[in-house]
């Protein structure tokens, strides 16, 4: 009989499985960070927009004004 088996030992797939965790968390963790940082991004163009809108309404206000 072969005493030799093949396949994992249980310690060799507790590191993978540890390894494999931290791996996800960063994953993880680097797609919220950006996720956050795609938010903000939006907000600030949308307010953006929103200005360059109440600025063309005041300047066609105040050219009738002035007409």
């Amino acid at each position: 009989m072969n005493s030799r088996r093949e396949g994992f030992t249980l310690v060799e797939l507790l590191v993978v499985a540890v390894i494999g965790t931290i791996i996800l968390a960063s994953v993880y963790q680097r797609l919220t960070i950006q996720e956050r940082s795609v938010r903000q991004s939006v907000a600030i163009v949308g307010t953006q927009q929103n200005v360059r809108t109440a600025i063309q309404v005041l300047t066609s206000d105040l050219r009738e004004i002035s007409a």
